[in-house]
């Protein structure tokens, strides 16, 4: 039975970061530029009766855009992979992604139709996700649906990774349901294949 000790490091870093103090104390004043992230996670061998040993590299980036009476954009690309020589690697010590096979969603800047493990890897891996909130660009032109505040979203999830491909998840939907409820329908590609459908239940408001 292995077992393995592990180290982990996550560094984020924002450009232009900008600050304004205050004698009620410091606020940030955003910036333009997005956010950058490294972290790693290293398995150490031969520390405490440990056996594994790996290196697991990832950068990412993400931002929040708004567009003005388009609404806002939300996106996150992570790239990654397991670095130099693995020894005694389990599948438990893979690369897992964030998969849902419910009707609920418990994170929409997450995978909704995703195998839970599938996509698991202990290669190199590219990851992406974007959803864009409008607001009620569209259905604040429609004097019914004015009144009830719904808001449209549409979203964009992607995977690769070098055993099972390309796989992509097409997501439209309707937020501020009673004003706290979100309702999604997507549609799953992999390699161009359609690989599901499904409808999603969560909070978006």
């Amino acid at each position: 039975r292995s077992q393995v000790l592990t180290v982990g490091l996550s560094l984020d870093y924002r450009p232009g970061q900008r600050y304004i103090s205050r004698p009620d104390g410091k606020f940030n004043l955003g910036s333009k530029w997005p956010t950058f992230n490294v972290q790693g996670r290293l398995a150490v061998p031969d520390v405490l009766g440990a056996d594994v040993r790996y290196l697991l590299l990832q950068a990412s980036v993400r931002d929040n855009l708004p567009l003005g009476l388009l609404g806002t954009s939300n996106f996150r690309v992570n790239v990654g992979g397991f670095m130099g020589r693995q020894q005694g690697l389990t599948f438990a010590d893979y690369r897992h992604f964030s998969g849902n096979q419910t009707v609920l969603a418990g994170s929409f800047s997450n995978f909704q139709l995703l195998d839970y493990y599938r996509f698991s890897t202990n290669n190199t891996y590219l990851e992406a996700h974007y959803d864009h909130h409008f607001n009620g660009f569209f259905l604040n032109n429609i004097p019914l649906l004015r009144q009830l505040k719904w808001q449209e979203v549409a979203s964009l999830n992607y995977l690769r990774t070098a055993r099972v491909g390309h796989y992509v998840e097409l997501g439209v939907g309707i937020e501020h349901i009673l004003k706290v409820l979100r309702v999604d329908f997507y549609g799953a590609l992999q390699s161009g294949e359609r690989v599901g459908t499904g409808i999603r239940l969560g909070f978006g408001f």
